[in-house]
């Protein structure tokens, strides 16, 4: 009997210091308890017919400009036939476990990997295992996985040499760290917006949603009677000598100031009452008398004109008379976060700012396609409305366009899923899109998405959409894990599939992430986010194209009004005539806080791939630096 160690490329995470996820660790969940006849399905990593390094050097030769390969392709009969794992390898691998299960498992062997499905009973006796459920021991909550808690266990040599990895793997009991929901991250909403959202709201807070021209500014006031307010205009009960009167003021911030040192320069306004609506946040019915419900009664006003693109903070305060002789108090109700108003991110206003002509629409065959995880679906009467909003005919998905294990629901879509659809339709418009979503997560760590599901369905597929948008990501480091049995087979199983698209002329795009170089882990740890690089995954991958978010500013570049540098040419012109940088208008920059944005865009960077690039006569190594979100959340590093 061969015990297989399941445990591939594990040199790749030579370099990460895990000692940060020590406090983290699964263990299994003995209140949990699995019977024999529940169901469950896994992946069987096969080996291919090139080396991971032959594969590496296909992917560069046919995607590098200077290489005599280069835009030369592989069709999917070419790839099966010079890459792919053989049919004999399948045979082997399929028919070893159908004989052992006694016919009882389930098998796909369709793509590049073996999906098994069978029951728990049967898949303890093929591998002599036990299945347990593991769950996070810092969360009570957080889903577990189904693993295996003992070694696992092939007794023929010829399988075992045709097998990578299984993603039953045993977890260890230490050393591991739950992964942040991804990148998700939404360019198209701040989070102080979205707090605006909510069902209820701060006193002490006011929120702030920035467009192009105005910030509209939400607010709960108390009145006179120190009530919350149940009307609209805001106290319009009260006796006039009672009613507030409010005002905003709306401080400027340098991009290097603290937040407590603001520029002299400020806005105020008068907000007097017929500029201030109020409504039940719940209902959005106007707010109409103490019988309504005073908790949820929030007032809005609009402030305009503001500067744009400079961080701003605003406050809002009330006055009251309180005597005979016009005596008056006022009374702090609210401050706001950090906003800053830019160009609304309209089809349009993208078209615009990238130069594409505003009537283009594709033709010849184009074809688009995004990645969803999580359960996020779509809405075809969603993306009517918005289309009809931005001024475009009528389009829709169809539902023969989607793929993946977890079918469309409709009358559930979710932010991310329905941000990427209008967007990348209203860009590209008339392109066929295409929809995979997958309720898939890692079996690796519970709390990463399944792209191996993913992959392994587009390896399946002889003419599969040409570009793919990708907006989730996960912690490198809960990828490539040394010390968790099979996970860092799993990620260069991923790694390999992305260099397989590439080779076939895929082009995949991936969100770079929405919290810099601190990762997700910033969100609730911000000693650990920021003691070390936490490179985001599979953005950090060298065979994507990682996307990163920007943001307009009419401080782009910091050469406007300066001279070119001098040549030949410019050096013989007078003074007066050397050539000035043209600045008009706005321009981008990266997406980061620092500069009023909602997110700060995900670094571009590595610390798990290595990769040697020729370039003329030399030869250098290159840490790669690319980089993930969600979201415009999870809002999916929407970047």
């Amino acid at each position: 009997m061969v015990v297989l160690v399941l445990v591939l490329f594990s040199t790749l995470a030579s370099a990460l210091d895990l000692s940060a996820f020590s406090s983290a660790s699964y263990l299994v969940d003995h209140d949990a308890k699995l019977h024999a006849d529940v169901k469950h399905s896994f992946y069987i990593g096969l080996k291919k017919q090139k080396t991971h390094e032959e594969m590496e050097a296909l992917f560069l030769a046919i995607s590098t400009p200077s290489s005599p390969k280069y835009g030369k392709y592989y069709s999917y009969e070419r790839v099966q036939e010079e890459i792919a794992p053989t049919a004999a390898t399948k045979s082997i691998v399929s028919a070893w476990l159908l004989e052992q299960s006694g016919n009882q498992l389930q098998i796909d062997d369709s793509g590049d990997f073996v999906k098994v499905h069978g029951s728990i009973g049967v898949i303890e006796k093929v591998f002599s295992t036990k299945l347990s459920q593991f769950k996070h021991v810092s969360s009570s909550s957080a889903q577990g996985a189904l693993r295996a808690s003992s070694s696992l266990r092939i007794s023929n040599d010829e399988v075992a040499s045709k097998i990578t990895f299984l993603s039953l793997n045993a977890p260890i009991n230490r050393g591991k760290a739950q992964a942040l929901s991804s990148s998700s991250s939404s360019s198209s909403s701040s989070s102080a917006a979205a707090a605006a959202s909510a069902t209820s709201f701060n006193a002490t807070t006011v929120y702030v949603t920035s467009g192009n021209e105005e910030a509209l500014v939400r607010f709960t006031p108390t009145c006179g009677d120190g009530k919350l307010n149940s009307f609209s205009p805001p106290c319009s009960n009260l006796p006039a000598s009672q009613v507030p009167v409010f005002t905003a003021n709306v401080f400027s911030f340098n991009n290097n100031a603290s937040d407590a040192f603001p520029l002299e320069q400020d806005y105020k306004f008068n907000l007097f009452s017929s500029l201030i609506y109020c409504y039940n946040s719940k209902t959005s019915v106007e707010c109409a008398g103490s019988g309504s419900d005073q908790v949820n009664c929030v007032c809005i006003t609009k402030l305009s004109p503001l500067p744009k693109y400079t961080q701003l903070r605003a406050t809002i305060e009330s006055t009251i008379n309180v005597g005979v002789d016009n005596t008056t108090v006022t009374s702090f109700v609210g401050l706001s976060t950090l906003f800053a108003l830019t160009d609304v991110a309209t089809p349009a206003f993208l078209k615009s700012l990238y130069g594409i002509p505003q009537a283009l629409t594709v033709r010849h065959g184009s074809n688009q396609s995004m990645a969803e995880f999580y359960g996020e679906f779509y809405s075809n009467a969603d993306l009517a409305s918005f289309l009809s909003l931005v001024g475009y005919p009528f389009a829709e998905l169809p539902v023969e366009n989607v793929y993946g294990n977890n079918p469309n629901i409709q009358s559930e879509p979710g932010g991310e899923a329905q941000l990427d659809v209008e967007v990348i339709m209203s860009i590209a418009r008339n392109a066929s899109t295409f929809f995979y979503s997958y309720s898939n997560l890692s079996q690796f760590d519970s709390a990463n998405e399944g792209f191996l599901a993913w992959l392994d369905t587009v390896s399946t597929q002889p003419f599969p959409p040409l570009v793919f948008s990708l907006s989730y990501g996960d912690i490198e480091a809960t990828v490539f894990n040394a010390s968790n049995p099979g996970s860092i087979a799993y990620g260069q199983a991923c790694d390999q599939q992305f260099m397989l698209m590439g080779v076939r002329g895929l082009t995949v795009l991936v969100s770079s992430g929405d919290d810099g170089i601190g990762s997700q882990i910033v969100r609730t740890d911000k000693e650990l986010g920021c003691s070390q690089a936490w490179p985001e995954w599979p953005a950090s991958s060298p065979y994507i194209t990682a996307v990163g978010a920007t943001q307009t500013t009419n401080k782009y570049t910091p050469g406007c009004g300066k001279p070119y540098a001098l040549n030949n040419v410019t050096r013989s012109l007078p003074p007066n005539q050397n050539l000035l940088f043209e600045c008009s208008g706005f321009g981008e920059t990266v997406c980061t806080s620092t500069m009023g944005g909602v997110i700060t865009s995900g670094t571009m960077f590595s610390r798990t791939h290595m990769l040697v690039c020729t370039h003329s006569q030399h030869e250098h190594t290159l840490t790669h630096t690319y980089s993930h979100t969600r979201s415009l959340t999870h809002s999916h590093s929407h970047t």
